[in-house]
């Protein structure tokens, strides 16, 4: 099993400004400062067939969801401008995003900073170091909830 971490892959991306038109495919938005764990992480979910969006933060991130809302958003902690937990509040704050579910992936695996995930709006909080299959199979377990689904209330 792989496991996330620093790798020189070419992975297919779609920039943050761009539009995805492709419809039938799962569209994952991965917010992270560390190149290295953008790259990794978007090549796992792009050879399989998923369109992928990269952020390198998440004021970037918010934009991007904002103009084209994707189906998970996998984000990092601890990034400059502004975190993953106020995005992920930012985006459960906003009726146009509120129903995304959020994927945390962090190096910060302490039971406090788990439960302030879970707090500010994370569907799922897993740490890092992460098997990039375990971090494929909770994103396609979030995909499959009911769209109506309950979300926390932080």
């Amino acid at each position: 099993m792989t496991a996330l971490g620093p790798m020189d892959v070419g992975a297919r991306t779609v920039s943050a400004g761009s539009v995805v038109t492709c419809m039938n495919q799962p569209f994952v938005l991965v917010v992270d400062d560390e190149e290295d764990v953008r790259n990794v992480v978007s090549y796992a979910f792009s050879r399989r067939g998923y369109h992928v969006r990269t952020a390198m933060d998440g004021a970037e991130a918010l934009d991007a969801a904002r103009a084209a809302p994707p189906d998970v958003v996998i984000t990092d902690v601890r990034m400059p401008r502004m975190s993953g937990l106020e995005l992920a509040e930012l985006l459960r704050g906003d009726e146009r995003t509120a129903h995304i579910p959020i994927l945390v992936l962090s190096a910060r695996d302490q039971a406090e900073d788990v439960l302030a995930g879970y707090q500010r709006g994370a569907d799922e909080y897993l740490a890092k170091p992460i098997e990039l299959a375990r971090l494929v199979a909770r994103v396609e377990a979030l995909l499959r909830r009911p769209e109506g689904r309950l979300l926390a209330s932080g």
